[in-house]
């Protein structure tokens, strides 16, 4: 995803504001591509999101996941006993999650966009939703 989508992404979620997002087009649009892509996630560090994502070693386990609608919940179910974090990968379809037990809905998750991946560290609270009747499927590594 190019830095101008990563931003409308974090608009639409709500992490930044229109005149925020008009402002880092407005940055974006006169750096080269690569430059571009660095600010976006810069931008996002800034504004509370998560730059990179630090997994070393060799995953315990892997695993998928697969939510059918908001309706449908998921936590994760096989959580391998020596594990004490996971890289998610969505797929399918956006997801709103939530890392501390709560069931997610659209006004009380945090949103990740199909495409995106992130750590969790809360594995035995987090819970996931499709947003829409598109099933969202997530792949899991656990470390």
């Amino acid at each position: 995803m190019d830095a101008t989508n990563q931003l409308i992404c974090m608009e639409e979620a709500g992490i930044i504001t229109d005149a925020q997002l008009l402002k880092f087009k407005q940055i974006i649009n006169k750096l080269p591509t690569s430059q571009g892509d660095l600010l976006s996630i810069i931008a996002a560090a800034l504004l509370g999101g998560s730059s990179s994502l630090m997994v070393t070693g060799t995953p315990v386990a892997v695993d998928q996941y697969t939510s059918s609608n908001e309706s449908d919940p998921q936590p994760l179910m096989y959580i391998p006993d020596d594990a004490t974090s996971a890289l998610v990968s969505v797929h399918g379809n956006n997801i709103i999650f939530r890392t501390d037990g709560g069931v997610p809905a659209l006004e009380t998750g945090h949103f990740a966009a199909q495409g995106s991946n992130f750590l969790v560290n809360d594995l035995a609270n987090f819970r996931f939703c499709s947003t829409s009747a598109v099933d969202a499927v997530i792949f899991v590594s656990y470390y």
